[in-house]
């Protein structure tokens, strides 16, 4: 919301640059790493694509103050991390513990039964700490998935910027599975290469769709109450 406020209400920039920078130094505090990586590459998109459709660099500008502000907020964090990250304790491949199937990539979003199609889900049973379905699911229902796409398919004003983080984000999940193995290439990143599971960035696919989601539901609205006045 902070970092939208930035290029919506461009007169009152640097306040929302601070009030963005500030959100992002609690979630990098509360002391996980996939939400703040997952997010940090969500909000670059993000910042690019408006910078590129309107043609106006000092977005990007804004983008690298919230960075530089964040990283001084979030000192105490951040520095033990880079200096631990330079020991590669924890470099992982990227086509570890992806989806098996494009099936089971549709069921974590769609299927009430959130083990759908998971070959160790027996196995997990015996041994708790297997790697699991768990780590695939994000489950938002048919009708929230087709809300999505009528606000997306509505919604001129956002549907390129939606549609891009949807795409990328959808395809990050899918890992090797997806037409361009997108998370390959990230996984190559400096704080990425220490991240497992692509999937656990379906919550970016949901949060994009909850968002069009709710485009959708409004524009519906109005024309019920269209129908009404006639």
């Amino acid at each position: 919301f902070f970092a939208d406020r930035v290029i919506r209400n461009p007169r009152q920039w640097i306040r929302y640059c601070i009030l963005s920078a500030f959100s992002f130094s609690f979630l990098l505090l509360q002391g996980g790493g996939n939400d703040p990586a997952f997010n940090f590459l969500l909000l670059t998109i993000f910042f690019v694509i408006e910078s590129i459709r309107s043609r106006k660099m000092w977005i990007i500008s804004s983008w690298g103050l919230i960075i530089l502000l964040t990283m001084s907020v979030s000192a105490i964090k951040i520095l033990p991390l880079m200096e631990t990250n330079r020991s590669m304790w924890r470099l992982t491949y990227p086509n570890e513990y992806q989806p098996e199937t494009m099936v089971a990539c549709a069921a974590a979003f769609l299927s009430t039964d959130q083990q759908l199609d998971s070959s160790t889900r027996e196995k997990a049973l015996e041994d708790p700490g297997i790697w699991n379905w768990e780590d695939h699911a994000c489950y938002i229902g048919w009708g929230s998935f087709l809300l999505g796409l009528y606000g997306l398919f509505i919604w001129r004003r956002r549907r390129f910027l939606l549609g891009s983080l949807l795409l990328f984000f959808v395809f990050i999940y899918m890992g090797h599975l997806a037409p361009v193995d997108i998370w390959y290439w990230i996984h190559k990143l400096p704080i990425f290469r220490y991240l497992r599971i692509p999937s656990r960035s379906g919550y970016c696919v949901a949060f994009i769709i909850g968002i069009s989601a709710g485009y959708g539901v409004t524009a519906l609205q109005v024309k019920l109450e269209k129908r009404k006045h006639r």
